[in-house]
């Protein structure tokens, strides 16, 4: 619901992974991690990461490298509709993590290749009546 993190796990080594959406390289990554987001959770570690709010109506996946060794590398909002593989291709610390919604789930080893692809149904959510995206994002983020 929140988001898919790959880490590099608690040791100061940086990790190294290809990213591909729907079949196409769009690079290759040394660094921390990656968060894939969706709306909701664009506002929590990936946005800590430097990554973009969305909003929550939007159809939208958001990735977001964590401390990336290229600075060239930023966050890239992409349709919600992809299917985005990240592949493990090496680290200095053999092994990388995958989190998903904070909750630690598995570990990769280099050439393993972590698909991500859209849930066939959609959560429903409670609103509450005179709730306003935006005035949270006030209230929580210090917004003038």
């Amino acid at each position: 619901l929140n988001d898919v993190v790959l880490s590099k796990g608690a040791t100061g080594k940086m990790i190294e992974f290809d990213t591909r959406v729907l079949g196409e390289t769009i690079g290759r990554t040394r660094g921390d991690g990656v968060i894939v987001a969706t709306p909701t959770g664009s506002t929590a570690y990936a946005l800590s990461a430097g990554g973009p709010i969305l909003h929550p109506l939007l159809p939208a996946i958001v990735l977001t490298p964590i401390c990336p060794h290229t600075l060239g590398q930023r966050p890239i909002v992409l349709d919600g509709h992809s299917e985005i593989e990240i592949e493990f291709v090496e680290s200095d610390n053999e092994r990388g993590y995958i989190f998903v919604d904070g909750l630690d789930f598995a570990e990769v080893q280099t050439g393993e290749v972590l698909k991500i692809t859209p849930a066939d149904r959609c959560a429903r959510l409670i609103r509450i009546k005179g709730h306003s995206h935006y005035k949270a994002l006030h209230s929580k983020l210090g917004w003038g």
